[in-house]
């Protein structure tokens, strides 16, 4: 789904969802909750899998990946952002 999209229709829904910049081709879609209305879902695996692509350096995959999953973690798991933040779905597990 492309932030284009998302942005057209959100803003009839709920104008004060927030999005994460830089991530939209992590966007899966909208979600509704009864208590504020719509929100933005985002999918871990591809939000993680652009943190792991945009690293540059000398390390390994491995230690790659693990870099970008506690910058995930803190940076933007971690951070409240306010109600009308978005949902992050896992689909793999």
């Amino acid at each position: 789904m492309n932030r284009q999209v998302v942005e057209e229709l959100i803003v009839e829904l709920n104008p004060d969802a927030l999005f994460i910049d830089g991530f939209d081709e992590a966007i899966i879609g909208i979600a509704e909750r009864s208590d504020i209305g719509a929100l933005i879902v985002y999918d871990e695996d591809k939000i993680i899998s652009k943190l792991v692509d945009e690293m540059s350096g000398d390390e390994s995959d491995d230690e790659k990946y693990e870099m970008a999953i506690e910058y995930y973690e803190f940076n933007i798991k971690g951070s409240w952002v306010g109600e009308n933040g978005p949902l992050i779905v896992r689909t793999k597990f």
